[in-house]
């Protein structure tokens, strides 16, 4: 039998598999792939064979239910393979550091691509899209089944990690700041309730504020952020919610002294921006006339 070894080759090098091949030319797969690894190098052998490996999955996968299954073979797989290498002390750091690296040169590549005004309206534009796409198809964190788990979500996010500085009742707190208002009010007999809950209406159902004096009527928010209008920016959005759900409550700011003027100018004028050591002041003129309460 007459063997035409050129259009194996071709047929092979097109991305036919050496089944296909074998059926055209009468030949056994055995015989196909001798005659391919005698008249091709290893490494292109290897490569060519690759791609028809990976042309057929491709094709596999226009299958939803293939698509499907394959999906949680492959990730099973990798998360297996990945679980036993982190076993390794030195393939974990390694690992951590070049997720690490990735991270900071993906943050950079973000950064330098929005910095360019045309761009940014790109980004926003799509970003605007896509979520308006996600709420109307209520798909994602708009999907009415998740709203118990949005709530949980919400409640986790504000319990966050991070808080490291103990205060005079052994809550934890965010930083000395906070610390300094808590043991301020505790030495003073005023009972406060930090990082109270808030439920509001929306995607994420709770948000919290830093000290609530319900027998003053007040709510305190402290920061010494010096990123002064990015965060006072933050605090109006916050307030103007607040004023809604607590419209005759007091708001006070407290922060340390060289920020308190430019806080002032920029917050609204019913909010009174206070640095710890007039506060107490503050709560007696301003606040509703409660009880002292017991430590």
């Amino acid at each position: 039998m007459h063997l035409d070894y050129e259009k194996i080759l071709t047929a092979f090098l097109s991305l036919q598999s050496t089944r296909d091949i074998s059926i055209a030319h009468g030949l056994d797969c055995e015989d196909v792939k001798l005659i391919l690894t005698e008249s091709l190098s290893e490494d292109i052998y290897r490569k060519t064979y690759r791609r028809v490996g990976a042309k057929k999955i491709a094709l596999k996968l226009t299958n939803p239910s293939y698509h499907e299954n394959y999906s949680v073979k492959m990730k099973n797989s990798v998360r297996s393979a990945l679980k036993e290498k982190m076993k390794s002390v030195s393939f974990r750091s390694a690992w951590l550091n070049k997720a690490k690296k990735g991270s900071m040169k993906g943050n950079i590549a973000l950064k330098t691509y929005l910095d360019n005004e045309e761009n940014l309206a790109i980004w926003k534009k799509r970003c605007s899209r896509a979520g308006t796409k996600t709420r109307d198809l209520k798909l994602g964190i708009f999907d009415p089944s998740l709203k118990k788990d949005r709530q949980l979500w919400s409640i986790k996010g504000l319990k966050k990690t991070g808080r490291k500085v103990k205060g005079p009742k052994d809550e934890l707190m965010y930083n000395y700041l906070e610390k300094r208002v808590a043991t301020i009010l505790f030495s003073h007999g005023i009972k406060y309730q930090y990082e109270k809950l808030i439920k509001k209406e929306g995607i994420n159902p709770f948000f919290s504020v830093d000290f609530f004096l319900k027998n003053h009527n007040i709510i305190i928010e402290v920061t010494y952020w010096d990123k002064i209008e990015e965060k006072a920016k933050k605090l109006n959005g916050k307030f103007l919610l607040l004023s809604t759900i607590y419209p005759n409550a007091k708001i006070f700011v407290v922060t340390k002294r060289s920020l308190r003027d430019s806080y002032k100018r920029l917050l609204p004028d019913n909010t009174f921006v206070l640095t710890p050591n007039e506060l107490i002041a503050g709560i007696h003129l301003y606040g509703d006339s409660g009880v002292t309460n017991s430590k």
